[in-house]
């Protein structure tokens, strides 16, 4: 029983507050556009140093043909720079499948809020093995209990950020009702 009202209050304390669905939301899309961003700038710079490497080949070609250096030489430039090559395209590929998943974050991020916001009553009434599998969300390792309390240290991301802008909300909100108690 103890175990089960700790993990009730566990869950709550990582549920987005009521009323603030949109901020919530907001905040996922902004992430989520941030490391778009991110993605676009990295594709950049993998697109340049793949440039820079097919030039690195090339040099080495105009050199082994004017004689500079010889045609082993060049087969290593080659060879070397080349798997680099491999290597970057190889990275370039993974993110333009990435790139290419429908952009219909906005959507998700509203489902997904809305969800975690009624996953107290969710909680409340399915079976073991979703409360498992729900808290193994939360927490991708085993929950630890001593001496009444919860000692798990590792929180999922995602959790975390809740947990944290929650925060910030109740840090908000005080001074206000602290204006309104006097």
């Amino acid at each position: 029983m103890i175990l089960l009202v700790q993990t009730n209050r566990l869950t709550l304390l990582y549920i987005p507050k009521p009323g603030y669905t949109q901020l919530f939301v907001k905040s996922i899309v902004d992430a989520y556009n941030d490391q778009v961003a991110e993605n676009k700038r990295y594709v950049f710079q993998i697109r340049e140093k793949i440039a820079e490497s097919n030039q690195k080949i090339e040099r080495a070609m105009e050199l082994m043909l004017d004689g500079e250096i010889i045609p082993a030489e060049h087969m290593k430039v080659k060879e070397e720079v080349g798997s680099t090559v491999v290597i970057l395209e190889s990275h370039l590929r993974s993110l333009n499948v990435q790139k290419s998943i429908p952009n219909q974050v906005d959507n998700l991020a509203e489902k997904a809020v809305r969800l975690l916001c009624e996953l107290d009553k969710l909680f409340e009434i399915c079976n073991i093995e979703a409360k498992r599998l729900i808290i193994g969300a939360f927490f991708p390792e085993k929950l630890t209990f001593s001496e009444g309390r919860c000692r798990t240290l590792k929180v999922n991301r995602m959790a975390e950020l809740i947990f944290l802008k929650n925060k910030e909300l109740r840090a908000k909100k005080a001074p206000k009702n602290f204006l309104k108690s006097l």
